[in-house]
């Protein structure tokens, strides 16, 4: 059955029994497309069907090599988590990453991306979908719930909420909010971490 999987540029490719297509143009309906191993191979498919939807297969030439479903099933595996990271920006790239590989076989991880570039798509992802930096203490009181809990579900008492860093003097400087229920800490431990910060 063929399909659409997302490109790395956010556009689509159509794999279609073990072969990957992408795509040259789009006109009345159909699409049409040449084989991602151009200029080797110059096959050429149309279909129709817009995304969600799967295509239609109108017309597809005869390739001069074997099909590989295991690339094709590497590139949906990243599309997958890439979702997941999309769905859940609270789960880190390293549980996402375990979660998808434990899904396939041996046989698709040379397919996949280095670990450090798959690491790089999936935060990229993440940081898509996370509500920007809040600019002040009246922002961060406005968490959508979700950042409001712990890993657990629970209510967090207290927030440590990290921006962006910044080098400086061979150094980083971690830039610190933290909205504390004072009824947690005892004075000491308060004046501890509040001498730590270093506010915008």
């Amino acid at each position: 059955m063929a399909e659409f999987i997302r490109s790395k540029r956010g556009g689509f490719i159509l794999a279609s029994k073990g072969f990957l297509y992408h795509k040259t143009n789009k006109s009345k309906g159909r699409w049409y497309w040449v084989c991602s191993k151009k200029p080797e191979c110059n096959v050429r498919c149309v279909s129709t069907g817009e995304p969600p939807d799967n295509p239609t297969i109108l017309k597809e030439g005869r390739h001069d090599h074997a099909p590989d479903q295991d690339d094709v099933t590497a590139r949906k595996l990243v599309e997958s988590m890439k979702n997941v990271a999309a769905e859940h920006p609270e789960m880190l790239p390293a549980t996402i990453i375990r979660d998808g590989l434990s899904q396939v076989g041996d046989e698709v991880l040379p397919k996949l991306p280095e670990r450090p570039s798959l690491k790089r798509a999936i935060n990229r992802k993440r940081q898509a979908e996370l509500p920007r930096n809040p600019q002040t203490l009246g922002e961060i009181r406005e968490l959508p719930e979700i950042y409001r809990k712990t890993l657990s579900g629970k209510s967090a008492q207290f927030s440590v909420i990290f921006f962006k860093t910044l080098y400086n003097s061979s150094k980083f400087i971690y830039k610190i909010y933290l909205v504390l229920n004072y009824a947690c800490f005892t004075n000491k431990l308060i004046q501890k971490i509040t001498s730590q910060i270093k506010y915008f």
